[in-house]
């Protein structure tokens, strides 16, 4: 039986490729496309479920380890609280359902359609939307050596905890606003957070006109933070009405390192707001 493509350096794999297991050995365990309305908790690893189609399943607390589910069709599906572990899941098609409070590590929905999944409280490392159309809700979630290259981002709202090291390459935020989250407080109130870059952001060619960075922190910003801190951008980036925080406009540099001042972003059409602490 054909299993679950493992990525290139990972335990017993073979470059990425798919291994061939003559045992089979899922035969016992239960098909996901037989768990429909009552929550499971499942535990799975090195099964392959290309080109299935789920509808309402309803997962909590599982484990997804080493799978492909390539070209899957996902309508209503929901695997909140869960852990899903190099899951190959490119080509996917995924209207509603989501992953409050999962972690996804080393999750591919390259070229995929996500369109109204819960992505709230994620936790989200090393995933790849490259080439993928995602409506989605990211709030409170933190994102980590994430690829969004040439992903088209059409939620209004985006408001993660944190980004890191995550790349933006040739992708479409126009009109997106990287929102504050909303915290509870000791009393009983509600504040906001501003969201934060950390590490490397890369926004080479990326279109952000008309989006809204305003409210982004950058906490390691400071004389001697580059290159431990940057957001970089080039010529191809797209930058007429985007709204920038003084912490990412301080941020920016070119491909070689050299700060992007002021005066070049403003002549690109980038304004600077005000920090919002300050208001």
């Amino acid at each position: 039986m054909a299993q679950a493509r493992k990525p290139a350096g990972s335990p017993g794999s073979t470059g990425g490729q798919f291994d061939h297991d003559p045992k089979g050995g899922a035969g016992d365990l239960p098909g996901l496309g037989m768990l429909h309305e009552s929550v499971k908790t499942v535990h799975e690893d090195h099964i392959v479920r290309d080109g299935i189609h789920l509808m309402q399943d309803r997962y909590r607390d599982s484990t997804m380890e080493y799978m492909g589910m390539a070209q899957a069709r996902l309508d209503d599906v929901y695997f909140n609280d869960s852990v899903l572990a190099h899951v190959d899941m490119d080509g996917i098609r995924m209207t509603g359902g989501g992953f409050y409070g999962s972690t996804l590590n080393h999750v591919s929905m390259q070229g995929g359609r996500i369109k109204d999944v819960d992505f709230r409280k994620a936790r989200l490392v090393r995933f790849d939307l490259t080439d993928a159309y995602c409506d989605s809700s990211f709030t409170d979630a933190t994102l980590n050596r994430c690829v969004f290259t040439r992903a088209t981002v059409a939620t209004p709202f985006v408001a993660p905890v944190s980004v890191t090291d995550t790349s933006f390459k040739d992708a479409d935020l126009h009109g997106v606003e990287f929102a504050p989250h909303t915290v509870q407080t000791d009393d009983g109130h509600s504040r906001p957070v501003r969201p934060e870059f950390h590490g490397s952001i890369f926004m080479g060619g990326a279109n952000l006109e008309g989006a809204d960075l305003s409210s982004v922190s950058c906490p390691e910003l400071g004389p001697d933070s580059y290159p431990n801190l940057s957001v970089t951008i080039t010529d191809s980036t797209r930058l007429s009405g985007a709204t920038l925080s003084r912490d990412v406009a301080a941020a920016m540099h070119h491909l070689d390192g050299t700060p992007v001042g002021r005066d070049e972003l403003e002549r690109r059409g980038a304004t600077i707001a005000p920090d919002p602490d300050d208001l």
